[in-house]
């Protein structure tokens, strides 16, 4: 059920639930201002480019792309392609739940590889992923645990038009894609059964374990990726696995608690608590020191907590 004080009138509620029985174009939360990345990580406009137009809440709003012809990245569900919003025309009013992005932002525009996604719902179980994520961030930040704030991304769903005279790039006339802000310096910070092989960051490994605590013991989000600046991380694609799943105690067997992590803060039944030393830092670079003098977690820089 929808909030009813979000509506200023009987007649927007009126307007919105017919609008939600006619079809599933509807948007759940506000999308707004979405900063433009640096310049250097713009997208490079070529003829290699494919010009789409995206749509939302039956046609009313346009957005005009310039998407890359191939995926840049491919996951075990989805695959990423680069976009770049040309300019987009809004004709709902400002208290709809309407994405509203600024002319030339650097996106990406996810698709299934299971095959097009040709109802909104379709990506339902993403939203409420992030959603989800969104809800852990925020406890992590009112926690204060780390220097940095963690965020999910700001995700929406877009529709690819109908319109007989626009084409369609990589995409499928009436598919609905998911997009999502570029994010540059993308990285991945943990797997869901290698929990820190290879990763230089500490405090998302703390984090792991923190929704684990918050969630009261039920679920841990893993698969750690996004991106992550001097000042937070943005975290996207989240992996959950329940505290049932054999896998939830395999990451665990494989976290080492380092200083971000709270004495207090649950494990999994029969998983031993392994700790971070202040003469260490993560396997991989244990694996590059092994032969020099151990680095001290205080000497290292902050990209590397």
């Amino acid at each position: 059920p929808q909030d009813m004080s979000y509506f200023p009138d009987l007649a927007s509620l009126k307007k919105s639930l017919q609008s939600a029985t006619n079809g599933d174009d509807d948007e759940e939360r506000q999308i707004s201002n979405i900063d433009n990345i640096d310049k250097n990580q713009k997208l490079k406009f070529s003829r290699q480019l494919n010009f789409v137009i995206l749509s939302y809440f039956h046609d009313t709003n346009k957005y005009f792309v310039w998407v890359e012809p191939s995926s840049f990245a491919d996951g075990y569900f989805k695959k990423a392609y680069r976009a770049r919003l040309l300019t987009s025309e809004l004709k709902t009013a400002p208290h709809w739940n309407t994405p509203r992005i600024a002319d030339g932002t650097e996106l990406v525009i996810k698709v299934k590889k299971s095959g097009a996604t040709m109802q909104r719902n379709g990506w339902n179980e993403d939203l409420r992923q992030l959603r989800q994520l969104e809800m852990y961030c925020s406890a992590w930040n009112k926690a204060n645990v780390s220097n940095k704030t963690y965020h999910a991304s700001q995700a929406f769903v877009l529709k690819v038009t109908v319109d007989g005279n626009s084409e369609t790039g990589p995409f499928r006339k009436g598919e609905y894609v998911l997009v999502e802000p570029f994010m540059p310096s993308f990285q991945k910070w943990n797997w869901p059964m290698a929990a820190e092989e290879f990763a230089k960051s500490f405090s998302v490994q703390a984090f792991g374990h923190f929704t684990y605590h918050h969630s009261s013991g039920t679920e841990l989000v893993n698969d750690a990726q996004g991106y992550r600046s001097d000042e937070k991380y943005v975290i996207t694609d989240p992996y959950y696995l329940s505290a049932d799943d054999v896998r939830c105690k395999i990451w665990f067997s494989n976290h080492a608690c380092n200083k971000f992590c709270k004495a207090h803060w649950k494990r999994p039944p029969g998983t031993a608590k392994q700790q971070h030393h202040e003469t260490t830092t993560n396997r991989h670079a244990q694996n590059q020191q092994r032969n020099k003098n151990p680095i001290r977690m205080t000497e290292l820089p902050t990209k590397y907590i």
